[in-house]
């Protein structure tokens, strides 16, 4: 989810002592994905939460429940990932690559829409997230591979092959293995270095006509922001032009931009940063 270390003495953002109200909507993929009834799952959703506050950084999204929705759905290029995965051939594998998974709900989702576990691999710097996913949606014995690594990793290409081939030995092979790319909320958390090393990388690690998505927190004019009340991390946030502009100088061939509504961003500063000035987007682009 981000290039910050973990685990922290205590949650950098200030965490609400009582959680928000669980709706319905929130306890919808769990309930499917674990196939407990829904009202069964409250106590122990607000378990792992509070556990989550203990052992490791809390963004936004973990405070407000983020962990519970599949993201990746609601993205317009979701549905040609989706539909590319059911035409293909069943002897046919494709790879489908999560960075910055967090509890893993995304990559979840995908094993439920068909996907088998040689076909995915889940990334993350914060080791605590994928052994908190595997608490809250109760599979320990998950078999996708997770690597402890930030997406600046110059190492992350031949980590993810590695992860993936059968062998484990990735050795010649370093670029043109994944299909997909996922990056659900990852570049606003990076310094703009480390985004231009992952956006890198992901062009490397894709097949050709296969994609990068995902979304991210942006403004109008690109700029720095810090984004722990502490003041410790910083974070780059793209305009959507700049963003286009340097994946296309990277060789992807199609890029896309489309704006949402992100409500978890609406009001008060973070360091000097109105989060009232902060736009967020989606983000295609083809290799």
């Amino acid at each position: 989810m981000s290039s910050a270390q973990a685990p922290f003495s205590e949650p950098v953002y200030a965490t609400p002592k009582e959680p928000r109200e669980l709706t319905a909507e929130d306890l919808a993929f769990i309930s499917k994905y674990t196939g407990r009834p829904a009202e069964t799952l409250r106590r122990h959703i607000l378990d792992v939460w509070n556990s989550a506050k203990k052992q490791a950084f809390v963004y936004m999204c973990i405070q407000e429940f983020g962990f519970l929705d599949p993201r990746i759905a609601k993205h317009p290029s979701y549905p040609k990932v989706k539909a590319a995965h059911q035409a293909k051939e069943a002897h046919d594998l494709m790879l489908h690559v999560d960075i910055g998974t967090a509890f893993g709900q995304d990559t979840r989702l995908l094993l439920l829409q068909g996907w088998s576990h040689e076909e995915l691999v889940a990334t993350d710097v914060i080791a605590e997230y994928w052994a908190l996913g595997k608490a809250l949606f109760m599979d320990q014995d998950l078999a996708v591979p997770f690597l402890t690594c930030s997406a600046a990793d110059n190492a992350l290409v031949s980590n993810i092959n590695a992860a993936h081939l059968p062998s484990g030995d990735a050795s010649g092979v370093t670029h043109d293995t994944a299909d997909f790319v996922w990056a659900g909320s990852v570049l606003h958390c990076m310094p703009e270095e480390d985004c231009r090393a992952f956006l890198k990388s992901a062009y490397q690690l894709l097949k050709p006509g296969g994609f990068l998505y995902g979304m991210t927190a942006g403004k109008h004019e690109s700029s720095e922001w810090t984004y722990s009340t502490d003041g410790t991390l910083t974070g780059f946030l793209y305009s959507p032009a700049s963003l286009e502009s340097f994946l296309r100088s990277l060789g992807f061939c199609e890029v896309t931009m489309q704006s949402l509504d992100w409500s978890d961003l609406t009001t008060g500063t973070v360091k000097g940063t109105a989060l009232s000035d902060i736009i967020t987007f989606y983000f295609t682009a083809v290799r």
